[in-house]
């Protein structure tokens, strides 16, 4: 996969983010909009992106309490 093509892959997956957000957020009847969508590049590339050397995060959501894998905290 090219460089170009991994871009748009995670350009891809954003949009699915935020098309899921607004329907969540629509489904609840509100929200914070502005908040959820500004942070989904961050939030893909973190949860998504690559590295040469494997996943930016460590993440696995069948062992939480590993102690191996990374932890992410928003505040």
């Amino acid at each position: 996969m090219s460089f170009q093509d991994y871009l748009n892959a995670l350009r891809h997956k954003a949009t699915e983010i935020r098309i899921s957000t607004l329907k969540m957020i629509s489904a609840a009847g509100s929200g914070a909009v502005g908040s959820a969508l500004s942070s989904v590049e961050i939030m893909t590339a973190l949860y998504y992106g690559q590295m040469h050397s494997g996943p930016i995060l460590n993440i696995d959501p069948t062992k939480p309490n590993s102690e191996e894998q990374d932890y992410f905290i928003l505040s």
